[in-house]
Formats: structure tokens, C-alpha cells, sequence
């Protein structure tokens, strides 16, 4: 592969050429190829994506998701190219979003409700175990591609402002709570949890949620919780004045 790329910027292109092959892996191909017919096709693609204006740090995880939920098959350079760059202009949008959020002095520096902080610590510890679960050693990428989307369509919803910190943008529903009040959809969601990966982290942030939102439907979480084998995690017990 390296003879294939002749570029001074040797780190850059080996960095390109992994985030192509693990885009390689995740959707489908017109023709079977060899692994020296796909090497060669990674290393030309690299080469090619050297030349353009795009930057190291577009070649990331997100974009990653990006091209690979709008491209089913294999997409030609053009379309490549055109999906990283859209990708890139959002995530320009996202950073500016975020620095102009830093200097108004918004929410950023405010501290998070409870439940929001929960869902907080849930995204950074699966972005640092790179959206695996367990004792995985090596995922699937569209599984943690659809690990992540979903978890963060799921904090979009119930912790507004925990989805700002992250993405820089505002929640669409951002302070209406009516999914909170909303049984049915409540226990919808409940519902697809019960085969989700992170479910016991997931519950919790819910319960949490939950009681101080909509406590008339705790039940409907503590019940939920009772059924995937959780502890009911009790209020610890007040201590007892001395005299």
C-alpha cells in the first residue's frame, strides 16, 4: 500500500488509508475483490483524498458514520469526497456552535442536573471504549456505528442539555419534558431497551430522570429495572441524629 502513496506526508496518509478500510468494512461492494485488489483500491482513494482540501482531523468517527449511513455501497471518489465535505462544513458549524456557546457563557458552564450528568459520564466512557461492549476485543463497525446514533437520538431526548455539551447544538424538544409525562412513550422506550448493550447504564440515567421529572411514572422504570435482574438501588437510609 505505502508504494501506491507517494506523498510527504506520510502520516496523514496512512491515517486516511485505516479510516478507508474500516469505511471498507461496513458497507457492501458491486464485485468481490482480493485483499491485494482492495489495498490497491484504499491506497489509490487515499492518494487521491490527500490532494483535496480536507483536513486530517475530518477523516474521524463521526464522519465515519456519516458516510457510511449515506452510502450503502461503495461510493465513487466524487461522492466521497462530497460527503466529507459535507460532513466537515457541519462539523466547522458544530465547533464555532460550541465556541460561541463558550463565550456567551451559556449552559456550558452551568452545571448539569443529575440525570443529565449521568448521561454525560454514559457518552465519554463509550467514546473511550470506542462503542464496545464488555470483554469485546474488536466490534463491528456498523454496530457501534448504530451504538452511538442510537444513544445519542436517546440523550437528544432526555437530556437536553447534556446533547448541547455534546453536539453544540440545541435540542429540538430542548425543556418540553413531554416524553417524561408521556406513559406510552415511556414505556416504549423501556421497551427497546431490553436487548440494548448499555441497558443497566441507561436505566439508571432513566430512573434518575424519571424522579425528578415525571415521578408518576417511576414505576413504569422501577419495573423495567426489576425485570433485567437490577438491584432497585434504595435511597441509602438517613442517619440517625445523636444527641
Amino acid at each position: 500500500m505505502s508504494e501506491l502513496i507517494a506523498t510527504d506526508r506520510p502520516q496523514a496518509a496512512k491515517a486516511i488509508a485505516t479510516w478507508l478500510a474500516r469505511l471498507a468494512r461496513m458497507v457492501r461492494h458491486q464485485s468481490q475483490m482480493t485483499p491485494q485488489e482492495r489495498g490497491a483500491m484504499v491506497a489509490e482513494y487515499a492518494e487521491m483524498l490527500l490532494r483535496t482540501d480536507l483536513p486530517d482531523a475530518a477523516f474521524n468517527f463521526d464522519a465515519l458514520h456519516y458516510v457510511a449511513e449515506g452510502c450503502e455501497w461503495w461510493p465513487a471518489f466524487s461522492v466521497l469526497a462530497s460527503k466529507l465535505q459535507e460532513h466537515w462544513a457541519i462539523k466547522r458549524v458544530q465547533m464555532e456552535n460550541r465556541q460561541h456557546l463558550r463565550i456567551a457563557g451559556p449552559s456550558d458552564s452551568a452545571p448539569l442536573s443529575p440525570s443529565d450528568e449521568n448521561w454525560m459520564r454514559f457518552w465519554r466512557r463509550n467514546e473511550d471504549l470506542g462503542w464496545t461492549q464488555g470483554d469485546e476485543k474488536i466490534a463491528d463497525e456498523r454496530a457501534k456505528v448504530a451504538r452511538k446514533r442510537n444513544s445519542l437520538s436517546m440523550i437528544r431526548r432526555y437530556a437536553p442539555d447534556a446533547y448541547q455539551r455534546i453536539t453544540g447544538k440545541l435540542a429540538e424538544d430542548r425543556g418540553s419534558g413531554q416524553d417524561w409525562h408521556d406513559a406510552r412513550q415511556l414505556a416504549t422506550t423501556l421497551r427497546a431497551l431490553r436487548d440494548h448493550p448499555f441497558k443497566a447504564v441507561m436505566l439508571r440515567a432513566m430512573q434518575a430522570a424519571v424522579k425528578s421529572r415525571a415521578p408518576e411514572h417511576l414505576g413504569l422504570v422501577q419495573d423495567a429495572i426489576a425485570s433485567a435482574g437490577m438491584a432497585a438501588n434504595p435511597e441509602p437510609p438517613r442517619q440517625r441524629a445523636t444527641a
